[in-house]
């Protein structure tokens, strides 16, 4: 089964300055229009230009002292690539993508996501094998 999800164009751009961990993310949106497209509209971008490929959140050291997650969003241009998922998926070649920064207060981001999950490892996970405990 293929995976459904490639993370390898973002594995080295979200990071932080040593990376003492490292791991997933995983968001739900709304399921009415509160999502990560009205999120970008919200902000300035055009979504009717643009294909959300996806975003890194991000905030500056102290953590919190800026009051807002700085996001850069990931964007396909639907000019040159394809207006919808489909087509874009069946584009030959590939995609460069474009790339716009936006901000979002801490307390507007339950507004466009709904769920949040984020785990991360220790570098040690390198070395050894592990089982989770029954039940995760």
């Amino acid at each position: 089964m293929q995976n459904k999800f490639n993370l390898d164009a973002i594995d080295g751009v979200v990071s932080t300055q040593y990376n003492d961990y490292r791991g997933f993310v995983a968001i739900d949106q709304h399921g009415d229009s509160r999502n990560l497209f009205s999120m970008c509209k919200d902000h300035g971008i055009d979504i009717d230009q643009y294909f959300l490929y996806g975003m890194e959140f991000y905030d500056s050291e102290p953590v919190g002292t800026l009051g807002c997650f700085r996001i850069k969003v990931f964007l396909i241009d639907k000019a040159t690539y394809g207006q919808s998922f489909n087509e874009i998926s069946q584009y030959a070649g590939d995609i460069e993508l474009t790339t716009k920064d936006i901000s979002v207060p801490y307390s507007k981001i339950g507004d466009y996501i709904k769920r949040v999950s984020i785990g991360f490892v220790d570098p040690i996970s390198r070395n050894i094998c592990v089982a989770l405990p029954e039940g995760l």
